[in-house]
């Protein structure tokens, strides 16, 4: 595989255009040597928008002024089964084209200013995201027979991001708060529905005085799932293991501070048990 990353440099891929702050994406482009490709124009992977088109203007209500702010990213690729990771690892057949398809936004009120040695923000929004593949299956045993997979998979949510930073010659010190709650619903060929509530948030400080340091950081992350309907049986099999070529699934990314799934008491994480122990 061939990866490009196209970035601009801060100072030219953000700009402005009369009362509008625009934010250029971050462009990747995934190209194969079989003719696979995927084109990422910036898509908000796990909520996150940094690498996102954004646009952030002041909108007036009359005499009130609204900062109102903007994201988008989507992406788009033509894979197969041993290059897309979006389809099941099959070992009585294979997938092939496997079309692959996201679009994130988000839209809210934020701000964001920098004077002298001071930058800070603040975003309150909604968010949205659609993704999509559509795959044919084809079997060892009839290769001129097809089965389609399809998969959909949606998010709404809200979040709220609060950030601020201050540099002065011996001391530099900043602030990050994060918040989300969202709702994702997974529709599957021959898999029953698939409903995930989710909500977190994250908080993180770091003071710097001359050459000390201290970081300060807590997040805790409640999921809740519920199922839908049955499961039926599909013509394929999935692998006991991944076949040649084929990556193996992501695996879930792993909380920190205050965990609860279906059915499971919450529980802190040893270093924050410590903290509320000790007060």
């Amino acid at each position: 595989v061939y990866h490009i990353e196209l970035q601009l440099p801060d100072a030219l891929r953000k700009q402005q255009f009369g009362e509008a702050n625009i934010t250029f994406p971050v462009i990747d482009l995934d190209v194969y040597t079989n003719g696979d490709f995927l084109v990422d124009l910036g898509f908000p992977y796990n909520l996150d928008f940094s690498k996102s088109f954004q646009i952030d203007m002041i909108v007036w209500a009359g005499p009130i002024p609204i900062p109102v702010s903007a994201a988008a990213g989507l992406y788009f690729g033509v894979l197969d089964g041993q290059t897309s990771t979006q389809v099941p690892a099959v070992s009585n057949g294979s997938f092939a084209p496997v079309i692959v398809a996201g679009f994130g936004i988000t839209v809210g009120l934020g701000y964001e200013l920098s004077i002298g040695p001071l930058d800070a923000g603040f975003f309150a929004g909604i968010i949205g995201i659609l993704e999509g593949v559509l795959a044919w299956f084809h079997p060892n045993a009839d290769p001129d027979s097809t089965s389609v997979y399809v998969k959909v998979t949606g998010t709404v949510g809200i979040q709220i991001h609060i950030w601020g930073t201050v540099n002065f010659a011996v001391l530099q010190a900043s602030l990050d708060i994060y918040a989300y709650a969202a709702a994702t619903v997974v529709i599957e060929s021959y898999q029953a529905i698939q409903v995930a509530f989710e909500a977190g948030i994250s908080i993180s400080l770091s003071i710097k005085v001359v050459f000390f340091t201290i970081n300060l950081s807590f997040s805790a992350t409640i999921r809740e799932s519920v199922t839908f309907g049955q499961s039926s049986p599909a013509p394929w099999v999935i692998a006991a293991a991944p076949g040649p070529g084929q990556r193996p699934a992501a695996q879930p990314s792993v909380s920190r501070g205050i965990v609860r799934s279906s059915g499971r008491v919450v529980q802190a994480s040893p270093a924050f048990a410590r903290v509320l122990a000790t007060g």
